[in-house]
């Protein structure tokens, strides 16, 4: 039975970096019908991107190449902490650097590259995922006052988390920016339903 569609927000993306050509084609082959969204480039995008086409949730990198430096790594982890890691070595036998020791990298990978390997790391970091955004989702829908609020992205759950805690938060000030349409209002009321003070009168102003 086919998954359903998602949008661009809610696709996990994987990111291949370097500049071997078959690194990206192995990728490609394996996330099919995954609904996976595959970004390929020869090097880290410095300074790191704020708001990437693809969303990084894998990245797959290739050390030999002169665009992955340990340092562009780091920065790498530093703007997109959630995403998962893996290594090209070009030389297994080689000390690893105190970079990217401390950087939390899912899974090495040994020249030749396999196929079957890559596929069978994916395919376990796809179901824990998964597993993720469920866990997310139910909590979503366990925070009251915040039922009304429909989505499932990564982003929008992580919005919602945020929320429910300025909600419980002493402070009377909240600072919500976003462009026009995007439900600033609507999070501004399930704070304020969700707060100690729900039971005053919520003044929206714009």
């Amino acid at each position: 039975m086919p998954s359903p569609e998602r949008s661009p927000a809610e696709s996990p993306g994987f990111w291949v970096v370097g500049d071997d050509p078959r690194l990206a084609e192995i990728v490609m082959g394996i996330v099919a019908g995954s609904g996976t969204q595959v970004r390929t480039m020869n090097n880290l995008p410095s300074p790191p991107e704020e708001s990437p086409p693809i969303r990084p949730d894998w990245l797959l990198a290739d050390l030999r190449s002169k665009g992955v430096a340990p340092a562009s790594l780091e920065q790498f982890k530093i703007a997109y902490p959630a995403c998962q890691l893996f290594l090209v070595a070009g030389d297994p036998r080689a000390p690893i650097p105190v970079e990217l020791a401390r950087l939390g990298v899912r899974h090495w990978f040994v020249l030749p590259v396999d196929a079957d390997e890559v596929r069978r790391v994916f395919r376990a970091a796809l179901r824990s995922h998964r597993a993720l955004l469920e866990r997310q989702r139910r909590q979503s829908r366990e925070i009251p006052d915040f039922r009304d609020l429909i989505g499932a992205a990564p982003g929008f759950l992580e919005t919602c988390d945020l929320a429910a805690r300025a909600a419980l938060s002493p402070s009377t000030v909240v600072l919500i920016q976003g462009e026009t349409g995007t439900g600033k209002g609507l999070i501004a009321r399930a704070i304020h339903r969700a707060s100690p003070r729900s039971t005053g009168a919520f003044v929206e102003v714009n």
